[in-house]
């Protein structure tokens, strides 16, 4: 067998290795979390709790530090995710907040939304927590949407 059709194989393998091991990783993941519906009640869950927090009196300036504080002991992808949904929730029902959207850069501008989100986690006590970061493009999202 020529030098080139082993290099061949050993990729072959080598890619056939990683997307098993990744495969069986994402199952795994997925029995733990309760299965796709698991994870589709986890979404619900999360947008409810964050639509009572606005049904209980509080405006949508309330709504990424209800977010965060509902979430002040989680970490990881899963948190991230649950939080965004708390705070989407929560801002869709929410009685507006005049001047909400005022100084949000729209989401595609990159530079100037990282500056922003880094001020706004920096205003909320958080810095540069990511799980912030990824919770005020909520925000941002909520914004986009409404101009």
């Amino acid at each position: 067998m020529s030098k080139g059709a082993k290099v061949t194989l050993i990729v072959i393998a080598a890619v056939v290795v990683v997307f098993g091991g990744a495969t069986v990783g994402i199952t795994l993941w997925l029995r733990s979390q309760g299965g796709l519906d698991g994870l589709a009640d986890k979404a619900e869950h999360a947008m409810q709790d964050g639509r009572e927090f606005a049904r209980d009196g509080h405006v949508q300036d309330e709504c990424l530090a209800g977010a965060l504080a509902a979430h002040a002991d989680c970490r990881g992808i899963r948190c991230a995710v649950s939080a965004q949904l708390w705070a989407r929730g929560c801002l869709d029902v929410a009685p507006i907040t005049e001047g909400l959207c005022d100084d949000v850069p729209g989401p595609l501008r990159i530079l100037e939304s990282a500056k922003w989100q880094l001020d706004k986690c920096e205003g909320l006590g958080h810095g540069s927590d990511r799980t912030c970061q990824q919770t005020v493009s909520v925000v941002q999202q909520y914004c986009d949407e409404r101009r």
